[in-house]
């Protein structure tokens, strides 16, 4: 196998008409998009796709899954078994399908869109296909899209905010993944770097997998501790749908970690500067929520709905 190089963006497009000065006419397009080459064991590449999705873990479970079937049957676009729906399936299985119904992912091969679930902007299609043009130059096909709409007669300037969420790089001795996630209130910046351990090789699919599980682990913490202030001060009903998500979401914390225990285990890992506690990351989130939440947990102390000494300001 060869050296495997990626990294996942978080992308927010906003198309504005160039005739009108109305900004609610804008028009945003948001999604996570990771280039997921297909790497023989002579360290060639035989295919190369794009992954978009709706959120960080989803879309890096989905390329783990097609360099999984990859490495096992070979290229995707001639095995007429792969089933992308059923890969789709289990990469949402269970909590992502049952709280996140807007969840959507979309798979892209030289500049078309080959598979696709749930409700995505059709302007990442477009910029999907100039891109395909100009492979080495991604930032121009922002400019082909602008000029496509004014050859079309419809003059628009196109801002492209991205940021880095995750950078991979896998080789046959080790794994490097630097993982950026901002958030409300911090950022959090880690590194991990993991060798084979007692002949147990290093798995391009199993350090995606890892990487997902810390994404979605830390975003899902603070989902989890901002449900568990607003329970604590009632502005959420014992059953809400809320509630029984933040409930699940513990649960599901505890999974996510599980794995990313058993990962360690298995090889050798390092962490710099340490390993992301997920369950600090929602005591964390529970104090950030108090700010937060500040004029709704004021409106109910001066309604008499909540007693003073539940709240330390």
């Amino acid at each position: 196998m060869g050296d495997f190089n990626t990294s996942l963006l978080r992308e927010k497009f906003v198309i504005r008409d160039r005739l009108s000065e109305d900004e609610v006419e804008a028009v945003t397009a948001l999604s996570n998009r990771i280039v997921v080459p297909m790497i023989d064991q002579q360290g060639k590449i035989q295919e190369t796709f794009i992954v978009r999705g709706h959120n960080m873990h989803s879309s890096i479970r989905l390329a783990a899954k097609m360099i999984s079937s990859f490495q096992d049957g070979g290229k995707l676009m001639y095995e007429p078994n792969f089933d992308w729906q059923q890969v789709w399936y289990k990469v949402t299985d269970g909590f992502e399908r049952q709280y996140n119904p807007e969840s959507w992912g979309a798979v892209y091969f030289d500049g078309k869109c080959i598979f696709k679930e749930g409700e995505h902007h059709p302007f990442l299609d477009i910029i999907e296909k100039f891109d395909a043009m100009h492979k080495d130059d991604y930032a121009r096909a922002v400019k082909l899209a602008e000029q496509a709409f004014q050859d079309a007669g419809k003059p628009v300037t196109i801002e492209h905010d991205t940021n880095v969420a995750l950078v991979i790089n896998i080789s046959p001795e080790q794994a490097r993944c630097g993982v950026i996630l901002r958030g409300a209130g911090h950022t959090t910046t880690f590194n991990f770097m993991a060798k084979e351990h007692r002949g147990k090789k290093i798995k391009i699919s199993q350090c995606l997998s890892v990487a997902a599980a810390f994404l979605e682990g830390i975003q899902l913490a603070f989902a989890v501790g901002m449900g568990k202030r607003k329970m604590h001060y009632e502005l959420i009903a014992a059953g809400d749908i809320e509630v029984k998500k933040m409930q699940e979401g513990e649960k599901r914390l505890g999974r996510l970690n599980h794995a990313i225990s058993q990962f360690d285990l298995a090889h050798d890992v390092n962490y710099r500067p340490e390993r992301p506690d997920l369950f600090k990351h929602v005591v964390d989130a529970e104090k950030f929520a108090d700010k937060i939440l500040k004029p709704q947990i004021q409106a109910k102390l001066k309604a008499g709905e909540l007693n003073e000494a539940d709240w330390v300001e």
